[in-house]
């Protein structure tokens, strides 16, 4: 499992079975820091503190439009009430939206990486 991981994460590998160093849009070592340094901010400078993550997402939007948009959502598709985005925690989203992007990361370097063996063959 360590070597998928890496693959998520080192260009260096990329780099060596293409001869070309491809960066994502997102990068982990740049702006995932960034992304840990913004949250220790909020998580110290908010009234809230650490229970700031735990509150629903749908209340970060103002008024009654995140509820209504979660509400239509969750009906549309029909999700239990247990994954429901209505009550889906801040915190649980933000893990969602890094692990989507890893997954998205990998794959689009497994897709360059294939990409070029099969050209090179």
């Amino acid at each position: 499992m360590q070597w998928l991981a890496r693959l998520g994460t080192d260009n260096r590998w990329e780099e060596y079975h293409t001869g070309t160093l491809y960066l994502s849009a997102f990068s982990g070592p740049v702006e995932g820091i960034l992304m840990i340094c913004v949250i220790y901010l909020i998580t110290g400078l908010h009234p809230l503190g650490q229970s700031f993550w735990r509150q629903p997402l749908v209340s970060l939007l103002p008024g009654d439009y995140g509820v209504q948009a979660a509400q239509w959502f969750d009906t549309a598709l029909n999700l239990k009430p247990s994954v429901q985005l209505q009550t889906l925690p801040i915190n649980v989203a933000f893990m969602s939206f890094g692990a989507l992007g890893t997954v998205g990361n990998i794959v689009n370097r497994c897709a360059i990486c294939w990409g070029h063996a099969l050209a090179t063959c």
